[in-house]
């Protein structure tokens, strides 16, 4: 399937439980930067993604499966504005899940563009090309096909969540000011990179871990 838009699932408050299965979903272009609601953590908010996925059902006994492959996000001539993929549960502003889960048994990625078009001087928003938000579960990930960012402040790989494996098999690639290649402020088991690591701009670099 290939959409131009924001695809958005939510759990809202009348959810229990459920499954939610993607395969093979390509949003050639959407523009999320306008969307209020936004989860933070750390000090900053995040911009959602142009495929996003949450739990917010506050209740923490409420676990949401999904599984996610063979996503893409954008073009190389085409960006996404905004995050690419991201998932999450309740979260609150210390970052850490408080409610409800979002457990992903896989998530897997192709080829992923996105530029959030971040205003310089504004060090409290960020957005990520591929998201593991607080309240997510995730057992593997797998960015199998390069990640590329363009903006400010504009992270490739980010978990704030926890991920037990993250294999990266193609590039890691930040093109703007404060990029980062991979951001942990979550629980991460094992983070397997098998491709090169690209950051340019004032600020930028490969790796920013936190535990």
């Amino acid at each position: 399937m290939t959409t131009r838009g924001q695809v958005l699932l939510v759990a809202g408050e009348q959810v229990r439980s459920g499954h939610v299965q993607v395969e093979g979903l390509h949003v050639q272009s959407a523009d999320v930067r306008g969307w209020a609601r936004r989860p933070h953590g750390f000090g900053v908010e995040a911009l959602q993604g142009a495929l996003a996925m949450r739990n917010l059902r506050a209740d923490p006994a409420v676990t949401i499966t999904a599984e996610l492959l063979d996503i893409a996000i954008g073009t190389g001539d085409s960006p996404v504005r905004g995050s690419g993929v991201f998932v999450g549960g309740h979260g609150d502003w210390s970052g850490k899940g408080d409610g409800g889960v979002l457990a992903v048994s896989h998530l897997c990625t192709g080829e992923i563009h996105t530029a959030d078009s971040i205003p310089a001087g504004t060090p409290d928003l960020i957005s990520s090309g591929v998201f593991v938000i607080s309240g997510a579960r995730v057992e593997q990930a797998t960015t199998a096909g390069p990640v590329t960012t363009y903006g400010q402040n504009d992270m490739v790989l980010d978990n704030w969540g926890a991920v037990s494996t993250w294999t990266a098999t193609g590039p890691v690639t930040s093109c703007g000011p404060s990029g980062i290649g991979f951001v942990n402020f979550g629980d991460i088991g094992l983070l397997d990179v098998r491709a090169p690591i690209h950051t340019n701009g004032k600020g930028a670099r490969g790796f920013n871990l936190w535990w």
